[in-house]
């Protein structure tokens, strides 16, 4: 039982530190697009945008309306695999649901489900 609460307390951990490295590489890339856009406009976040082609963001810029001004969707989203997804995602929730099903059995042998 010490071995599961030390590796969910280092899961907890290591997920929040990836978390704020995350927040903090969107917040400077944010205040960078603002000040191109606010220098030079949406011409400035364009050329920022091609010149760093690397860019892993999804970038959308919208007007006073909500109209959208400019949207950039990263290259390795257009090569995402869904059908890799979609089998793992039915082989987790197999998981999951079995794990639920094994919790549940368990509880039923013990006696725990009656009720007084």
């Amino acid at each position: 039982m010490s071995s599961l609460a030390l590796f969910g307390l280092a899961y907890f951990l290591l997920s929040v530190t990836l978390q704020q490295q995350d927040r903090a590489i969107i917040e400077s890339e944010l205040k960078l697009y603002a000040s191109r856009y606010e220098t030079a406009g949406l011409d400035a976040i364009i050329a920022e945008i091609n010149a760093r082609h690397r860019e892993s963001l999804f970038v959308r810029v919208a007007g006073p309306r909500n109209q959208t001004l400019l949207q950039h969707i990263p290259v390795e989203w257009n090569e995402f695999a869904f059908k890799q997804l979609e089998v793992f995602g039915i082989v987790a929730m197999i998981v999951f649901i079995l794990l639920l099903v094994d919790g549940l059995a368990y509880a039923w042998r013990k006696g725990d489900l009656e009720w007084a």
